[in-house]
């Protein structure tokens, strides 16, 4: 028998697992899974104990095989009125089956399948067309276990089974599997199996009909996003409720084997379980945050004194109590900023504000709010934002550019004028001092999940000033580094994963 037996039908590898020496070549060779393919092991022994080796990487697959003795078949009832078989013969036929596959929401090919499969014996694909228009029905493909790795047991196996929805005429599936079987059995094989997922009711039904058996067999796969339906949970009934950032953060959670529990998804409370730990979070902030901290955060206040006593750079700022004073503290400044004591309410703050009528009218409002105001000095330059994820500075892009012919007036009420379009990853070219800076500013605040807003010259020089944190980053925002796996990881350091950074 060949060893590490393998046959490629174009959506992904079919491994059988009884050929493999081990379960570590196992792995192995899963690992080379490719992009947007899906690879199952068939035949998988001790199939439990292979998952429990890379049990974040790999699930068994919920399916049932069921098995039909060839001996015993009866090739009359392959009999298939309107539905003409063949077998697939080019490119044409390729796009033909390519395009069903794609709008039943499956995997395609891939490129140049049929030269692949010409160039593979064991490997065939049977065709179903309407005879009287020619159209495309259905598909399903066949593996020759003799000649893929000289079986003993004389076996073969169907896979993919496709069937148009809108398919006119009945009896596809039944005629796409009685017709292989006919080919496997006239090539003297001793039986054919195929799997079908558990809740398939009528594909199990089916094939008992047409005399096929279940028989304990077992598949593994990858974890990966075309899988993902066949390992998680469905989703909460209230978990539209979430932040699109939280929704997006827990469905690579649930990828990545982790239970999820939501406590209160209106306001992005939830709970991650895996093997007896359990962390409760709001968002990206886990329950390590303190209290202390998080307040420190909101209120610009603490979060100056904080920073500027660690040493970090940040605007110059003041609590006034009289129109007098904040023009004096405007003085030595191209422009300032009138802006809300507490985050929570940056709505109401008056940026860029360069003339005394400005100064003036955005007072006015701040008498009229009733709420502890902050004098601040305009910061120009490029906006840097950085995350910070345990003791590690790790993602950062670069986007708006703020200059001071941007200041915007009073009469406009508006925030602060935005310029250029998108943002730059700029991790792996970010200068030592504004790492350095970041770190420090996340050991001040007592964060070890922080972002930081800079604004800078440029992400390559040492000249910063820390202008806005916040406790609970979004980690969406900073594509294509793999922001939230790295958060996960650091939660549940048992997780054997390795965040690939771009």
């Amino acid at each position: 028998m060949k060893s590490a037996a393998q046959v490629h039908c174009g959506w992904g590898r079919v491994l059988f697992g009884h050929t493999f020496s081990n379960h570590q070549q196992l792995i192995d060779h899963l690992d080379g899974e490719e992009q947007l393919r899906s690879d199952v092991v068939f035949y998988c022994r001790e199939p439990q104990v292979l998952v429990s080796k890379a049990p974040q990487q790999l699930f068994i697959d919920p399916s049932l095989t069921y098995r039909l003795a060839l001996s015993t078949f009866d090739s009359s009832a392959t009999e298939t009125g309107r539905i003409r078989l063949r077998p697939m013969m080019g490119g044409w036929d390729e796009h033909n089956i390519n395009t069903l596959l794609l709008s039943l929401g499956r995997v395609d090919l891939g490129e140049d399948f049929t030269h692949k499969m010409f160039a593979d014996p064991s490997l065939s694909m049977l065709l179903a067309e309407d005879e009287q228009t020619g159209k495309l029905l259905g598909c399903v493909t066949g593996i020759d276990h003799k000649l893929a790795f000289n079986d003993p047991d004389n076996g073969s196996s169907a896979w993919g089974m496709a069937i148009d929805p809108d398919c006119p005429v009945e009896g596809v599936e039944r005629a796409l599997i009685t017709g292989l079987a006919k080919r496997f059995s006239g090539k003297g094989r001793r039986f054919m199996d195929l799997s079908i997922v558990h809740d398939d009711r009528h594909a199990c039904s089916l094939v008992e009909q047409l005399g096929f058996v279940r028989v304990p067999v077992y598949s593994v796969k990858n974890r990966n996003a075309i899988n993902e339906p066949l390992y998680t949970a469905e989703a909460e009934c209230d978990s539209n409720l979430l932040s699109a950032d939280t929704a997006m953060l827990l469905d690579q959670a649930r990828r990545l084997g982790l239970s999820v529990q939501l406590e209160d998804p209106q306001r992005d409370f939830f709970s991650l379980h895996l093997a007896g730990q359990s962390v409760r979070c709001q968002g990206s902030m886990p329950e390590s945050s303190s209290a202390v901290a998080v307040r420190a955060c909101e209120d610009r206040r603490v979060t100056h004194a904080l920073l500027s006593n660690s040493g970090v750079a940040v605007p110059a700022q003041a609590e006034l109590t009289a129109f007098e004073d904040f023009q004096a503290f405007a003085i030595p400044f191209r422009s300032v900023d009138l802006v809300p004591a507490l985050r929570a309410d940056d709505g109401e703050a008056r940026r860029q504000l360069m003339t005394d009528p400005q100064l003036a009218e955005a007072w006015q409002g701040r008498e009229e709010s009733h709420r502890p105001w902050l004098a601040q000095e305009s910061i120009f330059g490029h906006t840097l934002n950085v995350l910070v994820i345990g003791n590690e500075v790790f993602a950062a892009e670069v986007g708006t550019q703020y200059r001071e012919d941007q200041a915007v007036s009073a009469e406009d009420g508006a925030d602060r004028a935005e310029g250029g379009g998108g943002t730059q990853d700029v991790t792996e070219r970010l200068h030592p001092a504004l790492r350095r800076a970041a770190l420090l500013a996340a050991h001040s605040l007592g964060l070890s999940v922080v972002g930081l807003e800079m604004t800078v010259a440029s992400p390559c020089q040492p000249d910063y000033k820390v202008t806005d944190v916040t406790a609970q980053p979004e980690l969406t925002c900073h594509s294509p580094q793999p922001v939230m796996e790295a958060w996960l990881l650091w939660l549940f350091p048992s997780l054997r994963i390795e965040p690939q950074r771009s």
